[in-house]
């Protein structure tokens, strides 16, 4: 996987937002090319329990929240935490206007 994409996949008629990969490209690649209900279903059936418990990225389904599409940058817990209290001591001394 490159980057967090996100793709929403209908599966059991439910849309689901998941993490783009090679098993969603298929999935995609193949409802445009007309497949059946049962063909896709077939192609992500266990597709969770691939990601979660096998640890197969690539083919499972990684499932995403909204906010996944919005990550542009990858940070280590040390960046993230440092970034958030600095942001806060900016809001709490007025130094930075929150939009």
């Amino acid at each position: 996987m490159t980057g967090v994409q996100t793709c929403a996949l209908p599966i059991s008629g439910h849309p689901v937002r998941v993490l783009r990969n090679k098993m969603s490209n298929e999935y995609i690649k193949r409802e445009s090319q007309g497949a059946t209900f049962e063909e896709l279903e077939l192609l992500t059936l266990g597709g969770l329990k691939k990601a979660v418990i096998d640890g197969d990225v690539s083919q499972g389904s990684v499932m995403a929240g909204q906010i996944a599409g919005l990550i542009k940058k990858e940070y280590s817990c040390s960046e993230l935490i440092q970034e958030v209290v600095c942001e806060a001591e900016k809001l709490l001394n007025g130094g930075l206007i929150h939009e």
